[in-house]
């Protein structure tokens, strides 16, 4: 101890004896602190008005303005005129837009807000339904500054928010006195509201009434429809006959052109007609005459031909009363009472051949007995039949002539009439065709709005119901009267109804206060690493001082080093207190932190020279390097590289600041003694290592000497 206390004498008396001693000593404790004071000035309040309020922003509003309520609105002329009495920036207002973005170009701006044509337009786009947002246009220099662009960013919110402010009271402005001007007028909200839901419930029952009406409609195409259905299968069947009867008129036609033939051809038939049946005649009398010859072919005949022969005297007798009542409705000079009884005898005939039946020998007499009988009625009818034959062709000549010149009449007016119906009746068939598509697309969609219509019905009743409970509300009246005789409170509570309330924890008053922590461990590192640059670890003339250990040369000369960091760290910390006044509430401490500070500082970077020399000096500027980048001084820690986030435990900055903060804002249980015992800890650690490396890093210092005289260059 006698020779530590005897190194520390004699580095006393030479500090003493020499002016040069004395100027270096003076200026590694105070040229430091002068680094920290000037630091924490500058970043006294940087966020205040009063310092933002120099950084110059441009203003340009074009906005053209739009009309509510009868009265025209210009939300950008608000704008411009709050931030007139905003002293939050500088903000400049150049006359145009181009002009503002020229300023910023050229950093004459930091920043240019702009705003466009159409913002009060897009703002009151909520009435028309066609909500579109308005913009600001914002351009910043980033280019002048690194932290102007966030200070600017801060204006930018505040513009923002200032704008929505304008904004509401502009439409609450608006909306008062449009509400002022209807209670003048004699207008009362709630008897409107009164006279609104009973208007909607008239409409609410006349679209009940229409909504039955359109039922009933759409069961009326329904039926309708198939109307048009049944129409449509009656037009074609007329038009398929329609044609058919123009093809039969076409016939006629075609027969009654040719008169003479026509009538001819009626008389040969006629003469046919009776040929027939005198053929027919005969033919029956020469059969019946050859089946009376014998039993058995009486009996062939019956079986086989008989049936048949019947078939043919019904027909026969038929066909004689049809041209019986023929002849006596056209009144021709024909006897009509010859094939009446032409007739008859066709059915006396039918008769007695009807009661034929086969017969054996035994009966054959009888029917042998009939036999003239029916020969003599054939007979009559051949005597008729030629009668009528040639007394009727003659006349039915002359009459057919005089039908034939009617019937060409009435052919050619029927066939004119037919043609033009063949085409009414296509048209009618496309028409009702048409008709029935519409009316499957009416009868859904007049089932559609029925049912629209009904519930359409429902939510305006609950509207009607809904306004007669307003009318009768005692809010609206209250609510009326705000609007009247409120309006400023009204727009100040929609333009920011939601209050932060912020309670400040450990609240610090400047921003550079903040920052005294940083900037002071920062000044007193830096005062330490100079003190262990410029001042000698090593003493020169050991031989002064007989049976000179390492460690009593480490903590002998460490006295001056330990003089250096105490009054670094009373200047520094006695200099923010009283020069720069910062906020600190517990000042004792924050002295003996500062103290501490010193003593740790200087017996790290200390005990890296005496141990390194040259390579501790370096490691001294890196170990200060790292900590200024990673320690959180500036930017908390999470935000950093995760390199400095694992260093950041082992940084003696962290330690050294955290205890000055608890000086400075306040103290949370027991970090501020926390802190200290690891700058304590850290000194410790610091003496070991440099008594450790002394002897292993000896011959490696001698080596780096040696170099440096060699390059005859360096220090």
């Amino acid at each position: 101890m006698r020779t530590i206390a005897k190194i520390m004498r004699t580095d006393l008396q030479r500090m003493t004896a020499s002016v040069v001693a004395i100027v270096t000593l003076l200026g590694l404790c105070i040229i430091p602190c002068l680094y920290a004071w000037f630091n924490i000035f500058s970043n006294w309040s940087p966020y205040d008005s009063e310092a933002t309020g120099r950084i110059r922003v441009a203003v340009v509003s074009s906005d053209q303005g739009a009309e509510l309520l009868g009265l025209q609105v210009n939300v950008g002329d608000k704008i411009i005129e709050a931030l007139q009495s905003n002293a939050s920036i500088g903000w400049e207002f150049p006359d145009s837009a181009d002009a503002a973005l020229e300023g910023v170009r050229a950093s004459d701006y930091y920043a240019a807000l702009i705003v466009p044509e159409d913002f009060t337009a897009h703002a009151l786009s909520f009435l028309t339904g066609e909500l579109q947002n308005p913009q600001l246009q914002y351009y910043e220099n980033e280019k002048k500054n690194a932290i102007a662009p966030k200070i600017t960013s801060k204006a930018k919110t505040a513009v923002q928010e200032q704008v929505n402010a304008a904004f509401v009271e502009t439409i609450t402005a608006y909306v008062s006195k449009a509400s002022t001007v209807l209670s003048a007028s004699g207008h009362d909200p709630q008897a409107m509201l009164r006279t609104l839901s009973a208007q909607t419930q008239q409409l609410a029952d006349r679209l009940s009434d229409a909504a039955g009406v359109l039922a009933a409609a759409s069961d009326l195409t329904a039926a309708a429809d198939q109307l048009i259905g049944l129409s449509e299968a009656l037009v074609g069947d007329a038009s398929q006959i329609t044609q058919a009867g123009g093809s039969v008129i076409g016939s006629a036609g075609d027969a009654v052109s040719d008169t003479d033939s026509a009538v001819q051809e009626t008389a040969d038939a006629l003469r046919r007609l009776g040929a027939e049946h005198a053929a027919d005649l005969q033919e029956l009398n020469d059969v019946l005459t050859a089946a009376f010859t014998d039993v058995n072919r009486y009996n062939d005949f019956v079986t086989s031909d008989l049936t048949s022969r019947l078939q043919l005297l019904a027909a026969r007798k038929d066909s004689a009363s049809t041209a019986a009542a023929d002849l006596k409705v056209l009144g021709l000079d024909v006897p009509a009472d010859g094939f009446t009884r032409l007739a008859e005898r066709y059915g006396n005939i039918y008769d007695c051949l009807s009661r034929l039946e086969t017969v054996t020998e035994a009966g054959w007499a009888g029917v042998k007995h009939s036999q003239q009988a029916i020969l003599d009625e054939i007979s009559e009818a051949q005597k008729i039949v030629a009668l009528l034959s040639s007394a009727g062709t003659d006349v039915l000549e002359s009459r057919l002539q005089q039908a034939i010149g009617a019937a060409q009449s009435a052919v050619d007016a029927a066939g004119a009439s037919l043609a033009g119906m063949g085409g009414d009746f296509q048209t009618l068939a496309g028409v009702l065709d048409g008709y029935g598509d519409a009316l499957d697309a009416l009868h859904g969609s007049l089932t559609d709005t029925a049912q629209a219509v009904t519930g359409l019905q429902d939510r305006i009743a609950t509207v009607s119901g809904l306004l007669e409970r307003l009318s009768e509300s005692e809010l609206l009246g209250r609510l009326t009267g705000v609007l009247t005789d409120d309006a400023a409170l009204i727009a100040d509570y929609l333009a920011s109804p939601v209050r932060m309330d912020t309670q400040v924890l450990y609240e610090v008053r400047e921003y550079g206060s903040a920052m005294a922590p940083f900037y002071t461990v920062l000044a007193q590192w830096v005062g330490a690493l100079l003190a262990a640059v410029l001042l000698k670890v090593r003493i020169k003339h050991p031989e002064q001082y007989p049976g000179l250990r390492p460690w009593q040369s480490f903590f002998g000369r460490y006295g001056l080093f330990l003089f250096v960091g105490l009054a670094q760290g009373l200047i520094v910390s006695l200099g923010d207190l009283i020069y720069v006044g910062v906020q600190c509430l517990h000042p004792v401490r924050f002295v003996l932190a500062a103290c501490l500070n010193g003593v740790c500082f200087t017996m790290i970077n200390y005990a890296l020279v005496f141990a390194l020399e040259n390579i501790g000096q370096a490691l001294g500027v890196i170990v200060l390097v790292v900590q200024v980048a990673g320690a959180g001084g500036t930017y908390p820690v999470e935000v950093l590289p995760r390199v400095f986030q694992k260093l950041y435990p082992a940084m003696p900055f962290r330690y050294a600041m955290d205890a000055m903060r608890e000086c400075v804002a306040g103290m949370y249980g027991h970090t501020y003694a926390k802190c200290m015992g690891v700058l304590v800890l850290f000194t410790l650690g610091a003496l070991g290592l440099g008594l450790a490396l002394y002897w292993p890093a000896k011959w490696l210092n001698r080596l780096i000497s040696e170099s440096k005289e060699k390059s005859e260059i360096m220090l």
